[in-house]
């Protein structure tokens, strides 16, 4: 499926999406993203599979846009997410 295809059929009425680009994060972009983690023991691994190939970045729009976002993509740490998206 096209990707702008898939984002459209999936959420079309969500929110909108005011730009949409392909990228290839830097080993050096891609640690400055995640700077919250640095010292954290995934830190490396992070930056290193962030930056191993392109990434398709969003600009949306909605009210409390980032938090839905986080709720539709589901908690970041594997064991949570384990408990409480069983399915995903």
């Amino acid at each position: 499926m096209e990707e702008k295809n898939l984002w459209n059929s999936y959420y079309p009425s969500v929110w909108f999406i005011l730009q949409k680009r392909r990228v290839q994060l830097t080993p050096e972009q891609a640690s400055d993203f995640y700077a919250e983690h640095f010292g954290k023991l995934f830190f490396p691994s992070l930056v290193a599979y962030m930056s191993s190939g392109p990434v398709i970045t969003l600009v949306i729009a909605r009210d409390k846009a980032i938090s839905y976002w986080r709720e539709l993509i589901g908690p970041t740490n594997a064991l949570k997410a384990r408990e409480t998206h069983p399915d995903w």
